[in-house]
């Protein structure tokens, strides 16, 4: 029925919901599932942390990359996985 399926992904909870929604939907049909999501600054209210310790300021920007990177998953052998920046 459908090959590819895309899912956008924000951060929120709803966006997490659907994230699953799409993966268990692209398994049972056997079609390629893609995210999309957009890296953003953090809020500008993080550089108060910032100006009380410069360290949270890289541990913030840390924690984010590694919530990203976990969207990262290896397909199976021969099957190339593409991260795309803009």
């Amino acid at each position: 029925m459908y090959k590819r399926i895309t899912v956008a992904h924000n951060e929120s909870p709803e966006a997490s919901r659907a994230l699953t929604s799409a993966i268990r939907l692209a398994r049972m049909l056997g079609a390629e599932q893609r995210a999309v999501t957009i890296l953003e600054s953090p809020p500008a209210y993080t550089a108060f942390a910032g100006a009380a310790d410069p360290s949270l300021t890289l541990i913030i920007n840390s924690d984010r990359m590694q919530t990203y990177e976990r969207f990262a998953v290896r397909g199976p052998p021969g099957r190339t996985v593409r991260r795309s920046r803009i």
